[in-house]
C-alpha cells in the first residue's frame, strides 16, 4: 500500500525542486567499550539533496553521501566510515519521520586494539530517523539503523537477525553555529560501544 502510494505520488509530479544541502561535522565524546572509557574525536561531512511532496499527504525524502574519520585517545586508532543512503517519509510543521536503505564501507582499529577492532567491511543498514522540531532552533532526533555487514570477519555474531546496531538520541540547537548534544550506543555480537556525542557545524 505505501509503495502503490509513492509510486502514485511520484508520477503526479507534486514534489518539490532538490534543495542541495552540506552539513560539516565535528565530534568528540568518550566512548564506552564494555565498561572501559576511551576518547574518540570524529569528523567529516554529509552532503546531499533533500525534495518534498507538496501536496497532501506531505512527504520528504532525502539522499546523501557522508564520510567520517575517526580518531581514538590514547589508543591512537584509526578508523572510517563512508555511506550512500536514500529516505523517504511522512513530513510535516513539527518534524518528519524517514526510513530507508543506507549502504556503508567501515572500519576502526586494527586486531589486539587498546579500544577495540572493527574489520573493513561494506554492508548495509536499515535507517530509521525521526525528528521533532520544538522551535525554529531547537529539535530532537532519535535513530536506529540494524544492519548487515558483507565481510565475514566483521560477522562476530548476531543481535536478534541482525549483524549490528547502531542507535543514538541528540538534541540540536540552531544558534548561528549548528550545536549536537547527544548519546548513542552500538551492538555487536562481540560486545557494546556506547558514548557522548558533541558536534557543531556552520
Amino acid at each position: 500500500m505505501i509503495i502503490a502510494l509513492l509510486a502514485s505520488t511520484a508520477l503526479a509530479g507534486g514534489w518539490t525542486e532538490p534543495k542541495p544541502y552540506i552539513t560539516p561535522r565535528i565530534n568528540g565524546g568518550a566512548v564506552v567499550v564494555n565498561g572501559e572509557y576511551f576518547g574518540q574525536l570524529n569528523g567529516g561531512a554529509d552532503v546531499g539533496v533533500t525534495t518534498k511532496y507538496k501536496d497532501s499527504p506531505h512527504w520528504k525524502s532525502t539522499t546523501r553521501l557522508g564520510g567520517t574519520g575517526s580518531y581514538g585517545i590514547p589508543s591512537g586508532s584509526l578508523g572510517g566510515d563512508l555511506r550512500l543512503g536514500s529516505f523517504i517519509g511522512p513530513s510535516s510543521k513539527l518534524g518528519h519521520l524517514q526510513l530507508g536503505p543506507d549502504v556503508w564501507y567501515s572500519g576502526y582499529g586494527v586486531p589486539g586494539a587498546a579500544d577495540y577492532h572493527l574489520p573493513w567491511s561494506p554492508g548495509v543498514d536499515l535507517r530509521a530517523l525521526g525528528l521533532l522540531g520544538v522551535s525554529e532552533g531547537l529539535a530532537f532526533t532519535g535513530e536506529i539503523a540494524p544492519g548487515w555487514a558483507f565481510n565475514p570477519d566483521r560477522v562476530f555474531g548476531m543481535v536478534g537477525p541482525f549483524h549490528e546496531v547502531h542507535s543514538n538520541v541528540a538534541v540540536h540547537l540552531n544558534a548561528g553555529i549548528n550545536l549536537t548534544v547527544g548519546y548513542f550506543r552500538n551492538w555487536y555480537g562481540w560486545g557494546t560501544t556506547e558514548g557522548l556525542i558533541l558536534s557543531f557545524g556552520i
